[in-house]
């Protein structure tokens, strides 16, 4: 409620109707399009098995792509500051020796 009279005074639209999920009441009363006893979730229950599976593996590569990305992203910096003490150190030495 305090949250949709903030939407009001702030002008935000799409928290104006933020009280909660909304179901229709024909979803709500719709039987399930297959059994629930246990010999017909099995067959589904296996996919379900296999997405998760499929999911996991997916996560994963994304991880290990962004620690790839990580340790790049670690040695160009490294290597930028190391270029650059080595240029101060080249620049100091010219200067002393040109002297």
């Amino acid at each position: 409620m305090a949250l949709r009279n903030l939407a009001r005074k702030v002008g935000i639209p799409g928290l104006r109707r933020a009280s909660g999920p909304r179901v229709s009441p024909a979803a709500v009363s719709r039987p399930l399009p297959f059994s629930t006893s246990q010999g017909g979730a099995k067959g589904a229950g296996k996919e379900i098995d296999e997405d998760i599976a499929r999911l996991k593996a997916g996560f994963e590569a994304q991880r290990e792509a962004f620690r790839k990305s990580l340790r790049e992203e670690q040695r160009g910096r490294r290597m930028m500051i190391g270029s650059g003490a080595a240029g101060l150190v080249v620049a100091a030495l010219v200067c002393e020796y040109h002297y």
